[in-house]
């Protein structure tokens, strides 16, 4: 099922492909690599999956540059605090972001959970990620399970999918419980 958010949404049209270098261009100008299978037009989100809508995989690209632990930490860091410190509600984006940092904060000591995910080499060092982020990528994902004040699972709600997205957000958040 697909989740819309309206004028808000985000498409990746059907000729964003530049054959002449084997990439694909989304409309925000980020360069996707071909091994991606993105079938038809997508809006924001296709799957249910951490690393399933546009948000996480723009995400992804933070980390082009970042091959140290002490340049992944603040990255993960900066998009869990974002989940963390939202005092009214958390906009679907940044839970789709704070979601992805969990999941890549889980998959540093576990990177099968990654599967087919698009982000490669994870982790990137064998150097462990400090423990209060392993305690804050916990605490995001127990918070993305609550529907209320939290956008990303009121539309999973609404598309009647709440329980592939709540059985997920768990698959991330069982190793760290």
């Amino acid at each position: 099922m697909q989740l819309t958010r309206g004028s808000n949404a985000t498409f990746l049209p059907s000729n964003a492909v530049d054959s002449s270098h084997g990439m694909e261009e989304s409309l925000h100008g980020h360069r996707w690599p071909p091994n991606i299978n993105w079938g038809e037009i997508h809006v924001g989100a296709w799957d249910a999956s951490a690393f399933g809508n546009d948000d996480a995989a723009d995400f992804l690209f933070e980390f082009d540059d970042a091959h140290t632990v002490a340049q992944v930490v603040p990255i993960l860091e900066d998009a869990l605090d974002t989940v963390l410190e939202a005092t009214d509600e958390i906009e679907s984006a940044d839970g789709s972001v704070g979601v992805a940092a969990a999941a890549l904060v889980v998959a540093w000591s576990s990177p099968k959970m990654l599967g087919n995910a698009i982000l490669a080499p994870w982790p990137r060092t064998a150097k462990a990620l400090p423990e209060h982020l392993v305690a804050k990528a916990s605490r995001v994902l127990g918070r993305m399970l609550e529907p209320q004040g939290n956008e990303l699972a009121e539309l999973w709600e609404e598309a009647e999918s709440f329980s592939e997205f709540e059985a997920e957000i768990s698959r991330w958040r069982s190793p760290l419980v």
